[in-house]
């Protein structure tokens, strides 16, 4: 498909943001969103108790674990790095891991049981019903690094605290070079049964400019342990496109040597120079050596064609997956604007309706967790970890909804391929902020970038029940086009919504 020179400008930065660098953005957007924070009303929460953020306690747990060998040079992540260069021997890295990794399971341990404390004095005195955890997501940083025995504690605590459905999706980021094929099956007897693998390049330069600290030779070994690791419900192969000096060519050569392992997920993401990171100081992006904008655009349509010609399902703008059963269910909880507990240096928690990032410092960290777990065991609870923790008084009680929910559910659901579901806005935020997006993205419709589904799954629709607004679309951004152009379109959502903010 050739796409005309307006429609490669101004996409990269939909197509290059991963979920925990798109949260991050959300919860600073939600702090700033003050202004008008008692102007959306909802008569309709206790009939749709699916919403999570608002009605339910989380279901899904992220768990941050900081270390890495090494800082690659695009990340702006909260991590504890063991080193600054490839030179320094792989028994001085071992032996700092295991000073720290036992230290700071004892301190995130402690924060799952000050919150799990928080969260039940919540529960009672609001009568909400306990869940057990249905997702549950070891990111960092390098979790892979951790021995089995310090993600044995975690885990422990989890099941023990929070409950663990019977056919939780837990998963768990390991990158090349850090585990074998013994460590992982240790780890799928725990009760990991997803990985993560991140892969990023098959090419030994490549990996050196990102100062990945892992070879082509990890990447071969960490992909046989996995494929044949009998034990795991799914995995995912992780790349990164647009990297320096890369072009289209060097990009269809990784994508085709990833399918030879048949991955059932794989996840692409266009590389985002983030602020205050190596690349950040050394390059612009699509400026050589990076590739341009046109090549970015390039890499991003031939890995959708590629892929959906392989069988792959193109279910959110960066992922893919053979079935509905190997999608990233962790993930799709974020898509679907879903509550979440947050544990670990720098994590967000997403509870009730409020968002919070923890300190990003080792030492930070540490202390914050000792004054929320102290607050937490007074008596009664002191109000300022209530609040942090997300089991204060329910800021939407009385009808009132926080102003940046509606904002939220538009900037992460439109990123799905099922995309809006207006009718289930309507519900909740009333259908004037429905309507408007639907307005809004009308110009899309006739330009080919959105479409509007109805309940028949029919682009067609009863013209009566659509009147009598009875019948609502799914508003859908069209694959590939909608989706390099999601900028545009949630932009000029967010501009017509803005009075309902």
């Amino acid at each position: 498909m050739v796409f005309p020179t307006y429609l490669k400008r101004c996409v990269l930065s939909n197509i290059q943001r991963s979920p925990e660098i798109i949260l991050a953005n959300v919860c600073q957007q939600s702090r700033a969103t003050t202004k008008n924070s008692n102007l959306l009303h909802s008569k309709y929460l206790d009939q749709d108790s699916d919403f999570d953020p608002i009605t339910r306690p989380p279901k899904a747990a992220y768990i941050h674990i900081p270390f890495c060998r090494q800082r690659c040079h695009y990340c702006s992540f909260a991590i504890i790095p063991l080193s600054t260069t490839r030179k320094i021997a792989t028994e001085v890295i071992n032996e700092r891991l295991e000073r720290l990794q036992h230290r700071y399971a004892n301190v995130i341990t402690d924060e799952m049981e000050a919150t799990a404390d928080a969260m039940e004095y919540h529960m009672e005195s609001q009568y909400v019903r306990k869940e057990p955890l249905e997702t549950v997501y070891f990111g960092g940083g390098t979790p892979s690094l951790m021995e089995p025995e310090v993600l044995d504690q975690i885990l422990d605590t989890l099941r023990r605290r929070f409950g663990l459905a019977s056919d939780a999706e837990v998963t768990i980021e390991m990158d090349p070079g850090t585990f074998n094929a013994a460590k992982l099956n240790a780890y799928v007897a725990l009760g990991i049964t997803r990985v993560s693998v991140g892969v990023q390049s098959f090419d030994d330069a490549m990996l050196t400019i990102c100062n990945r600290s892992h070879s082509r030779t990890d990447v071969l070994a960490a992909l046989e342990s996995v494929t044949r690791c009998a034990g795991l419900a799914s995995w995912s192969l992780d790349l990164i496109c647009g990297l320096p000096t890369q072009c289209l060519e060097h990009w269809k050569e990784t994508l085709a040597e990833a399918l030879t392992y048949s991955p059932p997920h794989l996840a692409v993401y266009n590389l985002g120079i983030e602020p205050n990171t190596r690349f950040s100081r050394k390059y612009e992006a699509g400026i050589s050596p990076l590739p341009s904008e046109d090549d970015v655009v390039d890499m991003y349509t031939h890995t959708r064609a590629t892929l959906v010609a392989a069988g792959y399902e193109h279910y959110e703008i960066m992922n893919y997956a053979r079935s509905n059963h190997d999608r990233s269910r962790h993930n799709q909880v974020y898509w679907d604007n879903r509550a979440y507990h947050g544990f670990g240096l720098g994590a967000t928690s997403y509870l009730f309706g409020k968002r919070f990032s923890r300190p990003r410092s080792g030492g930070g960290y540490a202390k914050w967790v000792g004054d929320v777990a102290q607050a937490v065991r007074a008596t009664p609870p002191h109000s300022f970890a209530l609040d942090v923790l997300g089991a204060a008084e329910a800021p939407w009680k009385g009808g009132e909804l926080p102003a940046d929910l509606l904002q939220d559910t538009i900037i992460l659901g439109l990123r799905r391929k099922e995309g809006l579901d207006l009718h289930k806005i309507a519900r909740i935020f009333g259908k004037e902020p429905a309507e408007s997006i639907e307005t809004a993205c009308s110009p899309f419709r006739n330009a080919g970038l959105v479409r509007f589904v109805y309940a028949s799954g029919n682009q067609a629709h009863d013209t009566a029940r659509v009147v009598a607004r009875t019948e609502w679309p799914w508003v859908q951004l069209i694959d590939p086009e909608g989706f390099l152009r999601e900028n545009l379109v949630l932009a000029a959502i967010l501009a017509d919504v803005d009075r309902f903010c």
